[in-house]
């Protein structure tokens, strides 16, 4: 149950979505107008570096770009409200890795099978495909995916003269040590930091640690 680098697929996914009540109808300017929703990015200014350059490479294209909340779950419940209500301001839109079979099985996206074939997927990760893939066709292009890393207290470990944890339990019993000891000291410190509020980083937390001792999600 070695640590290492536990990769946790945390993809966004970006979804070229065409809906019948947005973009695909017919309008009369020669202009096309794109809706992009995306979440609060963390390098705002590589996102715009990335709207000027699509904007020059497509005149024809006016991009309107809307920034939902950074919080997944509420920028989940914002994009699914606008979707349910067939709203007119959503094409293309960022997806969280879990959230292509819910968005397929509503209607709410197109496959892009045409669009990204076989040969273009191939040069992604075998993960991210996957979790844009729902009964046979995909609905999504992966964006990025992310690693979950484990960071210590250097000062702490040297204090107490440990290496860093290889394994959870190294990890369990260094904690509950220093833990113990400190406390003694009359600090108060916390052994483990995750995310253990009930929301969608919970998933994340647990799905390393079933993985990470070879296990896995029945289905």
């Amino acid at each position: 149950m070695v640590l290492g680098a536990i990769v946790f697929l945390s993809v966004f996914s970006v979804l070229s979505v065409l809906f019948l009540w947005g973009c695909a109808k017919e309008r009369q300017s020669s202009q096309v107008t794109i809706h992009f929703v995306t979440w609060k990015p963390n390098v705002p200014e590589v996102w715009e570096k990335i709207y000027r350059a699509f904007q020059e490479e497509n005149p024809d294209i006016k991009l309107e770009v809307q920034v939902g909340p950074h919080s997944s779950t509420a920028f989940h419940d914002m994009l699914t409200q606008k979707l349910k209500n067939r709203s007119t301001d959503v094409d293309v839109f960022l997806m969280d890795v879990i959230w292509p079979p819910e968005f397929a099985e509503a209607g709410w996206a197109m496959a892009l099978d045409e669009r990204f074939p076989e040969q273009e997927r191939e040069k992604f990760l075998k993960g991210p495909i996957m979790a844009n893939t729902y009964k046979g066709h995909i609905y999504g292009l992966p964006l990025f995916i992310d690693a979950g890393v484990l960071y210590y207290r250097k000062d702490l470990l040297e204090k107490y003269k440990l290496s860093p944890p290889a394994t959870w339990e190294e990890l369990v019993k260094q904690a509950e040590y220093i833990t113990k000891a400190e406390e003694k000291k009359g600090n108060k410190i916390f052994g483990y930091s995750g995310q253990f509020k009930q929301y969608e980083g919970l998933v994340c937390d647990m799905m390393e640690f079933i993985l990470s001792n070879n296990g896995y999600i029945i289905k």
